[in-house]
């Protein structure tokens, strides 16, 4: 399915870090502070500029350049992490070139107040978040006294602009730590907070403050909030609650059922069970009957002109536009079967045994079969050319559909789970999909195959591996675990980097295609009924498909 190409909301950050203070006022963290809280940020798409020991007037240019480019950023952040100081609800950070030590002049001459920051986002067009890393101790004697008459330079106490999110991260009149790390520990907890895509910004800073108050130093985080509607930092797809379509094949004494989708995205086509196909139409949500078959239908694909079913005692059978049909006989009876989105190839599958289909004639026609040496649990094509295939003991395969080859690109063993489907993203990286609540993204990469398990000194137990001529491996980009259960089925989104993966218990999760990250999960609707297909339609609503025959359908908000 061809992934929309929605426009990105504009997400920007000016990322301000003052390190190298004179002598003794020197800091240690804020430059790595800035470089972990941009790599946070620009992993939910914002787009970030980092400035580094600024002067005072390198610092107000950024400012007025920051400015300028919010109006109409649906999120901009300003973070700063260096010295600072408030008195009487007063506050400033300090620059590079500051002639310490302050006072109530000086901080009115050449340092930034806070209510300029907080003015840079005055004409910001959505969401706008102030994050001051600094300290906030007060001014004595009559440097207090001075400051008080005069004021810090223009400005105002910060927090009362609308849809401006202040957030401080110690409180009034107390120190900001570096910690003993590379960064300080709001700086860390702020970008662990960042990659969460499911909580929202009051959540988020709660966090951000319970993992500071925890680090065994005198520093409580606050917030300001002039929100007026609920934001978050993630850039992925929400959705709303599901709706339900009920299919006529309840009878779950009837065996299994498969959920497949048309290249286009917008109908899906529901077999097993009985000798109906059923498909249901998105976003109508309705549901007709495809075909009556006259033996059991095992498994189906959609093409661009008809349908592609396997039927048992009859092998595949083509059906086209008009309800004509042709047939091809198979051997074994296939419970797998995945069309090519040109629809001219299909791939059937069995117990160890592969067939390639050639779909670009009147009738369909076995071009090549092959005994394997796994059972295959799942399939995908790349393009017209090529596929893959998925199967027991780790088993991954790639199919070269002009020439009929197989090539197994992973060594087997009997301690590495099953792997039960496979997507293939646009750039050519595979998501697979296993036991034990696997999901790993993987990337084709020329050289020896290897195995894809997280454990070492692995007893092959009597398996074979690949043959030496074999000279494709995955390399392994990210791994997360989805609890215990075997994942069965994966889809990916057209509307953003995202995937959804089912659980054998019924549970279906969002993760981030970028480093695995959880983004979002639909509670099992049945206790005793397993999950049966997860497939995203072209408008980016998420089907999944339920033992009793029902598919809930969740729309992207």
């Amino acid at each position: 399915m061809p992934r929309r190409k929605p426009t990105a909301p504009k997400r920007i950050a000016l990322l301000i870090g003052v390190r190298d203070y004179p002598g003794e006022h020197a800091l240690r963290t804020p430059l790595e502070d800035i470089r972990v809280v941009g790599a946070a940020l620009e992993a939910r798409s914002f787009v970030c500029r980092r400035l580094e020991n600024p002067t005072q007037d390198e610092l107000v240019a950024a400012l007025e350049a920051f400015t300028a480019d919010n109006k109409d950023a649906e999120q901009a952040v300003l973070y700063f992490s260096g010295h600072g100081f408030e008195h009487a609800g007063h506050g400033a950070v300090l620059p590079r070139d500051f002639p310490f030590p302050p006072n109530g002049e000086n901080l009115h001459t050449d340092a930034v107040s806070v209510w300029e920051l907080e003015e840079a986002f005055r004409d910001c067009g959505g969401v706008g978040v102030l994050v001051l890393d600094a300290c906030r101790i007060t001014l004595t004697g009559s440097d207090a006294d001075r400051w008080t008459q005069i004021g810090v330079r223009r400005g105002q106490p910060v927090g009362d602009q609308s849809g401006l999110f202040v957030a401080w991260s110690t409180s009034a009149g107390a120190l900001a730590y570096d910690g003993n790390g590379a960064t300080s520990r709001y700086s860390a907890a702020f970008a662990d907070a960042v990659r969460d895509h499911t909580i929202d910004f009051e959540t988020a800073f709660a966090n951000i403050g319970r993992a500071v108050d925890e680090g065994g130093q005198p520093q409580h985080p606050w917030i300001r909030s002039g929100l007026r509607r609920a934001a978050a930092w993630t850039d992925l797809p929400r959705f709303h609650q599901p709706t339900i379509v009920q299919t006529p094949l309840s009878n779950i004494n009837h065996g299994p059922l498969t959920m497949t989708r048309d290249p286009a995205g917008g109908r899906l086509l529901i077999t097993g069970r009985n000798r109906a196909l059923w498909s249901v139409t998105v976003p109508g949500a309705e549901r007709t009957r495809a075909v009556l078959l006259a033996n059991l239908a095992l498994a189906g694909d959609i093409l661009p002109d008809g349908l592609v079913v396997a039927e048992e005692e009859i092998g595949i059978r083509r059906f086209w536009l008009d309800g004509s049909s042709t047939t091809c006989p198979l051997e074994e009876d296939c419970y797998g079967l995945r069309a090519a989105p040109e629809g001219a190839s299909a791939l059937a599958y069995g117990g160890k045994w592969l067939s390639i289909l050639d779909l670009s004639g009147p009738a369909p026609v076995v071009a090549a079969h092959h005994d394997l040496s796994f059972y295959p649990y799942g399939a995908a094509f790349q393009d017209s050319r090529t596929a893959w295939l998925v199967g027991s003991h780790g088993a991954v395969a790639r199919i070269d559909i002009p020439t009929g080859s197989v090539v197994e690109v992973t060594e087997r063993s009997p301690y590495v789970g099953h792997f039960y489907d496979v997507a293939v993203l646009e750039d050519g990286d595979l998501v697979i999909t296993g036991g034990e609540g696997s999901v790993r993204r993987c990337r084709p990469e020329a050289g020896r195959p290897t195995l894809l398990t997280r454990h070492t000194k692995i007893d092959y137990g009597g398996f074979e591996p690949v043959p030496d001529t074999a000279d494709l491996r995955l390399n392994e980009l990210w791994i997360t675990r989805r609890g215990s259960e075997d994942v069965l089925f994966c889809d990916v989104s057209p509307d953003g980097p995202m995937v959804a993966v089912g659980l054998a218990g019924g549970d279906v999760h969002a993760l981030d295609l970028r480093d695995g990250a959880p983004a979002g999960k639909w509670p099992s609707r049945l206790d005793d009924m397993s999950l049966q297909g997860v497939a995203f339609a072209g408008d980016g609503t998420l089907a999944v498909l339920h033992g009793d025959g029902a598919v809930t359908l969740a729309r992207p908000i």
